[in-house]
């Protein structure tokens, strides 16, 4: 309730799912990796939810509608 983000989100695409959160000040940010700023993708949408409820989102939404469960990663 007083971080810098108020909702979170797991959003499939392909095969993966990538985690999203939406800041205070309005924008949407994606989770990326610290290496080469890529989004973080996560093959099991489980430890995305695992990740957020460790950071502190107690609710969070889903969008399922690019997610292809039998498609590979690219």
């Amino acid at each position: 309730e007083v971080g810098g983000f108020t909702a979170a989100q797991i959003i499939g695409q392909g095969g993966t799912f990538v985690v999203t959160a939406d800041a205070r000040a309005g924008e949407r940010v994606v989770l990326v990796r610290h290496s080469d700023k890529k989004p973080r993708c996560f093959i099991d949408a489980g430890t995305a939810l695992k990740l957020l409820r460790d950071v502190g989102f107690g609710v969070v939404s889903a969008e399922l509608a690019a997610w292809q469960p039998g498609q590979g990663s690219l």
